[in-house]
């Protein structure tokens, strides 16, 4: 088979919270006591897709990343943009930067999926997975089925995926008891 012949398949990773650190800016991890959001742990999505994606590239060779998210909420910063960080941890996790595409544009849920749909519409996607926390899809799947252009773009070719359970999934001796707790937990 052809990498021609094969479908082309997009990981979106929704954007979320940011911390800035002395080392610079990364994704939230559920330690970090929450933003204007609360506790959001995007740090998941980002270990989640780096594993989705080791495990779709081993069948299908046109597996792409979307890094999807602008500054939200951190507008008035100095913030580097979401989608730049995403991209930056999931190259540091071997995915190759030119298979990652960055969507800058967005600043909320809605507008991330809107212009990921864009992506997909122009690169001719037939599959898609998009990864956010557990807490997270119910929502992204309620804009979806509301919007119909949206609706139109992703209809059947796309599937979410539970950062949380992809994690469990893939190593369950480590993921197993943390996530419970952080879902159990006061911040949460």
């Amino acid at each position: 088979m052809t990498r021609k012949s094969l479908k082309k398949t997009a990981v979106i990773v929704l954007g979320g919270g940011l911390k800035k650190t002395k080392n610079g800016w990364r994704t939230t991890n559920f330690s970090d006591g929450g933003d204007v959001f609360g506790v959001c742990g995007d740090r998941l999505r980002i270990l989640a897709a780096s594993t989705i994606y080791k495990v779709l590239n081993k069948c299908d060779r046109n597996v792409f990343i979307i890094a999807s998210g602008g500054k939200g909420q951190y507008q008035n910063t100095d913030s580097p943009f979401l989608s730049k960080i995403i991209k930056k941890e999931l190259a540091a996790m071997g995915i190759p930067s030119d298979l990652i595409i960055e969507e800058s544009n967005s600043n909320n849920t809605y507008e991330q999926l809107r212009e990921s749909a864009k992506i997909l519409k122009k690169r001719k996607i037939e599959n898609v997975l998009i990864v956010s926390n557990r807490y997270h899809l119910p929502r992204v799947r309620a804009f979806i089925g509301s919007d119909d252009e949206l609706n139109k773009i992703f209809g059947k070719k796309y599937s979410l995926g539970s950062a949380e359970d992809i994690l469990i999934a893939s190593d369950p001796k480590k993921w197993r008891s943390f996530i419970p707790k952080v879902y159990n937990s006061k911040d949460m």
